[in-house]
């Protein structure tokens, strides 16, 4: 613990260099309202200001080697740099949006939909990525209307509804019916699996959100 997350009248404390997910009623509002000097915000609208992506990203950082460094990141080459934005799909716009919000080099990254129009191999990347900046003491905060999504990638969840919150572990939160349902939120497929299993078949498999990790763990337990 030990980041307060201020938005609207939610202040709540969270952990530090982990991955949070956030979803529940208006969690898309929470997300853009979260106040703070030291954030930087990967939403799901495009806000661009010019037409070309090299002046877009230098209204932000034109260190270019930091923008370098973050296209390799992104397996983006460096032609992508000279591209119109009107001619981008929704894909490399999204990635255009993670470039931005990255070189902005902030402590608290905030995503809202953060694999929106991506690839499967896209989507391992960023995951990939995201994990790799907890190391570099950054807090990511994701948001999604898709609890699979939040499941995938976070190690907690700040669940929203009227005029309450509920924050914890998210193998805690996700295997808690009453939760889910106070919150109206949907089970990730990969937990009600597990539920399955330690129901059904009587053995007691640990949570994972790592679908390689649950499969090991059933063989050695069936």
């Amino acid at each position: 613990m030990g980041l307060v997350l201020k938005s609207n009248n939610i202040n709540i404390k969270i952990h530090q260099n982990k991955i949070i997910g956030v979803m529940g009623i208006n969690y898309d509002r929470f997300l853009v309202s979260i106040g703070g000097n030291n954030i930087s915000y990967i939403g799901k609208i495009d806000n661009f200001y010019t037409n070309n992506v090299i002046s877009e990203i230098n209204l932000y950082n034109n260190d270019i080697d930091s923008i370098n460094y973050y296209l390799d990141k992104l397996m983006l080459n460096k032609d992508f740099l000279d591209k119109k934005i009107s001619d981008l799909s929704y894909g490399e716009k999204h990635l255009l949006r993670y470039l931005i919000g990255f070189i902005r080099n902030k402590k608290i990254i905030v995503i809202d939909e953060p694999f929106l129009d991506l690839d499967y191999g896209m989507k391992k990347r960023i995951i990939f990525l995201l994990k790799e900046m907890l190391n570099n003491h950054k807090t990511i905060i994701i948001g999604s209307f898709d609890s699979d999504v939040i499941y995938s990638i976070s190690s907690y969840v700040l669940l929203l509804s009227h005029n309450k919150h509920f924050y914890g572990d998210i193998n805690d939160v996700f295997s808690n019916n009453d939760i889910l349902s106070l919150y109206d939120i949907k089970k990730p497929q990969i937990v009600s699996f597990v539920d399955i299993i330690r129901n059904n078949k009587k053995i007691m498999i640990d949570y994972s959100n790592d679908i390689r990790d649950l499969i090991k763990d059933v063989y050695r337990n069936v």
